[in-house]
C-alpha cells in the first residue's frame, strides 16, 4: 500500500526522472523489502528512484544488508549529504523511538526530569530546575506556550526540521507514520514494552522497547512556522481505507484456504480498527505548499470490490495515441505505462470497443464530418445520424416474407412425439 501511495505522490511531483526515496529507521528492512518488490512493476519508475536508508544501529545495518542484498541501496548517516534531487522520505515508527526530554511546571518554575543509573539495580527517576526560555531559544520553537508539562525529542525536531529544509529546498514530502494524538495539552507518554505487554521503564534497562507518543499537534506547529510548507493529517484506517487496503485483502486472499484468509483478515482488522492500530496511529505528510496532494487520495472511489471492476486491459486507450513505429521518431519521449503497443494492437482495441464515435489525437472534431455516422450508444443515444445515416436513423423499414403454398410439409405440425426421432435425424444431417 505504501508502494502505491509512494508513486501516486512522485507523480504529484511531476514524476522527477531522478528523485530520492529515503526511508528513516528501516528496522529490519522487512517494509523497504516489499516496497521495492512492488516496484519492480514500474520498471520506468524504478529506474528513476535512488534507493537510501538512514540508520544509525551498525546491527541492523547489518541485518538490512542481508535482507536487501541484491538492491541498490544507499545506506546513509546523514540525510544533509543526500544530493539535491527531490526527496521522499518514509519514517514508519521512527520518531516514536528516539529519546526524549520531560519538563514538569510547578508554579511559575519549570523542572526537568531524570533518571539516576548509579545504581544499575535500583535506578530512578529525579528532577532538576530548568532553564525552559533557554531551551527554546536553542530549537527556535516556544514548546511551552500553553503547557504544564512538556515531553518532546530534541533529536526528532532535528530530524524534522533538516528534513522540511531539503523538501523546501528540493521539493519532495516526508511521510510520517506513527502511533500519537493530536491534543494541544502534552501528554506523558513515555512508556516500555516487552514481549508485545508493557512492563517497568527502569526495569531490565536495555532489554525492553522504550518509546513514546507523538503530539502531532506541536509537529504541525513547527512545520508551519517554516514558511513554504503545509501538513496533512489523518488516522491510519482512513488513510488505508482511501488507499484500497479492504479491496486489496480481497485480492490476495482470493483461492487462499481458510486459515490464511482468516489470517489476512485479521492482520488488516488491526490495522484499521478504531480500537486497535486504526486510530492510535497517524498519518502526517509534509510537503510543499503548491503541491496540493491530498494525503487520502481515493485510488478506489467506488464500493465495489475491486476483483469485480473490469480495469484492467492489456490494451488500454491512451495506447491510440502512439504506436511502436513511433519509436523511430519519438525515442525515449513516450513514456507510456503499459508499455506502447503495436498497430494491429490498435486496431483490434478500436473494433473491440464499444462506443458511437471518436477520435484520435483530437475530440468532438467528427461531429463536422457530414460523411460519418454520429450518435452515441447505451445512455448516450440511441442510433446514429449525419448526412444518409440521418435517413435511414429516422426512417422505419419494413420487412415482410411472403409464402408459396405450392408445398406443404406435415412434420410442421403438431403432434410431434411420433415425428421427433426423424426431426433429429434431419438437423443432425444439416448440421
Amino acid at each position: 500500500m505504501i508502494a502505491i501511495w509512494i508513486i501516486s505522490f512522485w507523480q504529484s511531483l511531476g514524476s522527477p526522472k531522478k528523485f530520492n526515496l529515503v526511508e528513516l529507521g528501516a528496522g529490519n528492512g522487512e517494509m523497504m523489502k516489499i516496497i521495492i518488490e512492488s516496484f519492480q512493476n514500474f520498471p520506468l519508475f524504478l529506474e528513476s528512484c535512488n534507493l537510501m536508508i538512514h540508520e544509525k544501529s551498525p546491527t541492523l545495518i547489518n541485518i538490512q544488508k542481508k535482507k536487501l542484498i541484491k538492491n541498490k541501496i544507499k545506506w546513509i548517516p546523514n540525510i544533509n549529504k543526500i544530493n539535491k534531487d527531490p526527496s521522499i522520505f518514509i519514517a514508519n515508527e521512527f520518531f516514536d523511538a528516539i529519546a526524549i526530554k520531560q519538563f514538569n511546571k510547578k508554579k511559575s518554575l519549570w523542572f526537568e526530569k531524570f533518571v539516576n543509573l548509579e545504581n544499575s539495580k535500583r535506578p530512578f527517576f529525579f528532577e532538576k530546575r530548568a532553564d525552559i526560555k533557554k531551551i527554546e531559544k536553542k530549537i527556535k520553537f516556544k514548546i511551552s506556550q500553553n503547557q504544564n508539562f512538556i515531553e518532546y525529542s530534541k533529536l526528532g525536531l532535528n530530524y524534522l526540521k533538516d528534513i522540511s529544509n531539503i523538501i523546501k529546498k528540493n521539493t519532495g514530502g516526508l511521510l510520517l507514520i506513527d502511533y500519537g494524538y493530536t491534543d494541544k495539552k502534552m501528554k506523558n507518554t513515555l512508556q516500555a514494552v516487552s514481549n508485545h505487554k508493557f512492563a517497568n521503564i527502569l526495569s531490565n534497562i536495555g532489554n525492553v522497547d522504550i518509546t513514546h507518543n507523538i503530539n502531532f499537534n506541536i509537529f504541525e506547529k513547527f512545520v508551519k512556522q517554516m514558511n513554504g510548507l503545509k501538513t496533512n493529517l489523518t488516522s491510519q484506517k482512513d488513510f488505508l481505507t482511501k488507499l484500497g487496503i479492504k479491496e486489496r485483502a480481497e485480492i490476495i486472499s482470493k483461492n487462499k484456504n481458510f486459515t490464511k484468509k482468516s489470517d489476512i483478515y485479521y492482520r488488516v482488522e488491526r490495522l484499521i480498527n478504531k480500537k486497535q492500530m486504526g486510530h492510535l496511529f497517524k498519518v502526517m505528510l509534509i510537503k510543499n505548499e503548491n503541491n496540493n496532494f491530498k494525503l487520502g487520495s481515493k485510488l478506489i472511489k467506488s464500493k465495489r470490490l475491486l476483483k469485480q471492476k473490469k480495469i484492467t486491459s492489456e490494451v488500454c486507450t491512451h495506447h491510440l495515441w502512439f504506436n511502436n513505429e513511433d519509436y523511430f521518431e519519438k525515442g525515449s519521449k513516450i513514456k507510456w505505462n503499459p508499455a506502447i503497443k503495436t498497430k494491429k494492437d490498435q486496431e483490434t482495441f478500436l473494433k473491440q470497443l464499444y462506443f458511437g464515435g471518436g477520435c484520435i489525437n483530437d475530440t468532438v472534431i467528427h461531429v463536422a464530418g457530414k460523411s460519418l455516422p454520429f450518435g452515441g450508444v447505451g445512455t448516450s443515444g440511441i442510433g446514429s445520424y449525419h448526412g444518409a445515416k440521418s435517413f435511414e436513423c429516422f426512417s422505419h423499414q419494413k420487412g415482410i416474407v411472403k409464402r408459396g403454398t405450392w408445398i406443404d410439409v406435415p412434420i410442421r405440425y403438431a403432434p410431434y412425439a411420433s415425428k421427433l426421432p426423424f426431426i433429429k435425424k434431419l438437423f443432425k444431417f444439416i448440421s
